[in-house]
């Protein structure tokens, strides 16, 4: 496949449309508020599997050595049936029909049969905690192992910011409607799709050119 600096740029604008308004960003700023934010939001709390328990009180908790009840994201479900050998993909249907209690059941009878194997640095597992914006919730984000390198979004897109402070010729490329995009977060992922001046003009005249436009102006600016 041939990768160019203009395929990624248009990769990265065809995801960001795909994004919920909540996750699209109009400028580097903006973006850098919101995951510096998330980050204050954020704990990580070290736990043993077998110090999970599972509830359900009108959904799923996870209660980690018996503190506060957490709710386990769609990812962090994922990697908690994954470590505990539970079937997922069963289990979130039956959560997908109100069926919380028997998905806190299995989730504990797999724990009771996984956790023995899961003892010593196997056991030894890492949550990543965070509060929602108003304070009245708390996400279990992430369950890695306790030798996982996490590195923060908020110092990715700080490092950028050091970068294009450097280098003002950069920037988020433009929508077609003039705003502008190609950044995106939530808790799984960050993109920064930077461009300069030249680079967007010259994907603009070869998307002009494969829509049947004749491209006289080739050489000309936009």
């Amino acid at each position: 496949m041939n990768i160019t600096a203009g395929s990624i740029a248009s990769l990265a604008q065809s995801q960001y449309y795909k994004r919920p308004a909540d996750q699209r960003y109009e400028t580097l700023d903006a973006l850098a508020a919101s995951v510096h934010n998330r980050r204050n939001r954020s704990l990580q709390s070290d736990v043993t599997v077998n110090g999970l328990t599972f509830e359900s009180n009108g959904s799923l908790y996870v209660r980690a050595n018996g503190n506060t009840l957490v709710t386990p994201t769609h990812y962090a479900f994922g990697q908690t049936a994954r470590l505990l050998g539970a079937p997922s993909k069963f289990l979130r249907e039956l959560g997908e029909h109100g069926d919380h209690a028997l998905v806190a059941q299995n989730l504990t009878k797999a724990l009771a049969l996984r956790g023995q194997k899961l003892t010593g640095k196997a056991g030894d597992m890492r949550l990543l905690l965070t509060d929602d914006v108003d304070g009245d919730a708390t996400d279990m984000v992430a369950l890695t192992s306790r030798t996982y390198g996490r590195i923060w979004d908020a110092d990715v897109v700080a490092m950028v910011q050091r970068i294009v402070d450097a280098r003002p010729e950069f920037h988020n490329p433009l929508e077609w409607g003039g705003k502008r995009g190609g950044l995106y977060a939530s808790q799984q992922d960050l993109t920064i799709a930077e461009t300069n001046f030249q680079q967007q003009e010259t994907v603009l005249k070869n998307a002009i050119s494969r829509n049947g436009i004749d491209c006289a102006m080739q050489h000309d600016r936009l």
